[in-house]
Formats: C-alpha cells, structure tokens, sequence
C-alpha cells in the first residue's frame, strides 16, 4: 500500500558522501568522469578521449571556409522541457510461477524493454513477456524504462501480483526530459541571400545517462541548417554527461533545439540583407534533387517551397479583446493571468525531420495474421499505439488487403510477434 511504503521509507537513513557536482556541460569535459572506467561511453561510435562525452559528431560537407557578401552569427540557449504526459507511468508485474513473469505496462517500443529487463533479471527473453497497458500519452517520455524492472524483481521475489504507480512528482523525476543546448551559428550568404555557407557548434547535455543522446546528437546535426540549400557547411554535434537529470527522446529528437537557433539566424540573416524573412526562405527552401549536409540526395516529396507559400498565404488571426476566457491565455488552465501584461506576437518559422528512426536504421513492423474459418482475422503487431493511429493504419491495411471488415488487432505483447517500434508502422510482413 502507498502509504505503508512511504512510512517504510522514512524510516531509511541514508549517509551520503558529498562530492563536486558537474553541472556546467561546457566544462563537463575538464570535469573527473562521472561514468569511470567508460561502461556507457563509446556506444558503438567513434570513441572520444574526453570524459563525459558521450557522443561527439562532426559534419562537414562542401568548403567549410567559403565566404559569403553578409555573415550573421549568434549564441542561442535552450533550457529543458518535459513531455507532461496525462497518465503517469504505472505498470503491473505477475509471476507465472515457473520462474518467469508477465509485465504490463504502458511503453513505446515492447521488445526493447524485454531485451532490458530479462538480463537485469538474469531470465531468458521468452521468460519476459511485455503487454501494452494502455499509454496515456508518450512524446517519447516512455522510450526509457520505468517500474519494469524493480517491478518484476518484487513480483519474483514475493510471488504475488505488484503493481507500481508513479505520482506527478515521481513522473517529472523519473523520466528523461528534452536536451538543453547550447548552439553557435555562423550564417554566410551572397547579397541576393542565397546561403553560401552554415557553420554551427552545438552542445547538449544528456544529464546523469546515456539514454537517448547519441540519436539526438545525430539528428540534431542533421537537421541543423534546416529545410535549406547550402553548398558548405560544418555542423559540430556534441552530447556530454553532468550531474544534471538525465535527458533523452522528446517529440523531434534534437531537431527541434536546431530549428530553434536556425530559423533566428534566418531572420538574422533577413535582416541584415533587408529582405522579406519569407522570401530569403523561398529563396533558400529544399526540394527534391538537392543535397543534404550529410550526403544524402533527396529522391521523395519535399514541398518545402509550397509549405512556406501557403502557410505564409494564411491570413494571422485578428487579435482578441481583453478581458476573455482565461484558458486562451498564457498558463491556460494554470491561471496565471487574466491578461495582465500581455502582449501579442506573430511569427514564422520553418523545419524539417526524419520520419521514424535515422543513419541507415532497419525502421520495420512484424506483424502476423490469424485467419479463422468464419472468415474474420485477427492481426498480432507490437506497434505501440501512443496517438499517433498505427492501431487504426494496421486494420486499413488489413482490412483493406483481405476485403473485410471482420479484421481485429489482438492485444500487444511480446509473446505472440517480433519486434515493432513505436513510429514503426512503414513496412509491414504478413
């Protein structure tokens, strides 16, 4: 019962020894190693001599010293964020009495956490088995492990059924956030604005783990000069551990820090040449045929041009008298004003990311069908539903591939199907 666990846990003393915290990622790498003997450094990557660090990253594409008629520079910060998701994380542990046990739990990607929690056990993977619980919500809050594991440890231990369930307290602290950063942008251009050159450093700091960091390293370099042209470009991607809470997976996996300082620089940029920001955009804007930093030749869809055009066609909303309904202002539900010191902005900004995983990552979803001899079929597919509608794309597939409508998707769990990620609902293999 909660409350017999919170008098358990007072009557903990605990002495700690008080050490140095790392706390500023631009010195985490003078700073003694926080991780000695590198268990969790390295990843598989390009190894780097500095402690702390847990991926490093470099791009460079074209002449990174070309020069442009205009250059603008600056030094963008952006402090944590956390996904806030409705339903804290909770799950429920039940032995199977033969060693093994079943944990159900909301997640976004099932057979990752079996292939975490069965070692930590020291069980088989087919002694694990992973059902999704429901979700409440992700936003890749749900990447990381929660009561899994200490879960299905008390389960083993006590043979009984455990079930654990986070408060909001809990949640915020338990869960990886969105990576601060720090970012230094140099854009260079010609007087007519077309971008010769984009240099840009960016720092973030993963806190206590590893997590996420090494993708949103990546993707944050390759996504840093934004839906844009440019022929040269050096992009220095950098991701350290500190004492800080630990950071991974939030909607746009380091795309979004990089959007943030690119697009200022574009309005930089405007700026100095005294162009239309919309325009210098147009000017600049991806399409398919053009290269990316990373090498990569866009051969699909990339209406860069046309998202800009329209939405900038789309006429800005006329400003709402004051008082009005709290909920429309900043804080929402929160209250925090009635309209006091408020002042209205428009803006416009531009960004792009990768659909589903990224640097050559096998993105598939194992699926299975049932028929039956009444003619109905049941799909098994451990894509995780966290809003996005792989549940309902899954049953128009099949619906669609069978001519019926007696098509229903069984329950997901890692007992009855392969492998299949959150955002992985691309391929299917029937």
């Amino acid at each position: 019962h909660p409350e017999q666990a919170r008098r358990a846990a007072e009557a903990i003393r605990v002495e700690y020894e008080v050490l140095e915290p790392v706390a500023d990622p631009e010195r985490a790498t003078e700073a003694a190693p926080l991780h000695p003997g590198r268990p969790t450094m390295g990843h598989g990557y390009r190894d780097d001599p500095r402690p702390n660090v847990v991926r490093h990253l470099v791009i460079r594409h074209g002449d990174p010293d070309a020069t442009g008629d205009v250059m603008v520079e600056g030094v963008y910060e952006l402090g944590s964020q956390d996904q806030a998701f409705l339903g804290p994380e909770s799950g429920l542990a039940v032995p199977d009495g033969e060693g093994g046990v079943d944990i159900y739990v909301a997640t976004q990607w099932l057979h990752v956490d079996r292939d975490q929690v069965a070692p930590c056990l020291g069980l088989q993977p087919e002694q694990v088995r992973i059902h999704l619980g429901g979700v409440g919500g992700a936003f890749g809050g749900r990447e990381d492990l929660s009561m899994q594991i200490h879960g299905a440890m008390l389960a083993l231990h006590a043979n009984r059924p455990v079930k654990i369930v986070y408060n909001r307290e809990e949640s915020f602290t338990g869960h990886v956030h969105r990576h601060p950063a720090k970012i230094w942008a140099e854009h260079r251009a010609t007087r007519e604005g077309r971008l010769v050159c984009v240099r840009m450093r960016i720092l973030l700091d993963g806190g206590a783990y590893a997590s996420s960091s090494t993708a949103v390293t990546s993707n944050a370099a390759s996504f840093a000069v934004g839906p844009y042209r440019v022929d040269n470009a050096l992009i220095e991607s950098t991701a350290v551990y500190t004492n800080n809470p630990p950071c991974g997976a939030m909607r746009g996996f380091g795309a979004v820090q990089t959007c943030f300082a690119a697009e200022a620089q574009m309005d930089k940029l405007a700026a100095a040449l005294g162009s239309d920001p919309v325009e210098l955009r147009l000017l600049n804007a991806l399409g398919p045929g053009d290269v990316l930093p990373t090498g990569q030749v866009i051969t699909g869809s990339l209406p860069t041009a046309e998202v800009i055009r329209r939405a900038a066609a789309i006429p800005v909303p006329e400003p709402e008298e004051l008082p009005r309904d709290p909920i429309r202002l900043p804080g929402g539900a929160g209250n925090t004003t009635r309209g006091e010191g408020v002042r209205r902005g428009v803006g416009f900004a531009v960004g792009f990311k990768n659909i589903c995983y990224s640097e050559g990552f096998d993105d598939s979803c194992a699926a299975r069908v049932q028929l039956r001899e009444n003619g109905s079929a049941v799909v098994h597919c451990a894509a995780a539903e966290v809003g996005q509608g792989v549940g309902d794309v899954i049953l128009q597939v099949a619906r669609t591939e069978l001519g019926s409508d007696d098509v229903t998707l069984a329950p997901l769990t890692t007992s009855t199907v392969g492998s299949a990620g959150s955002a992985s609902a691309s391929r299917l293999t029937w």
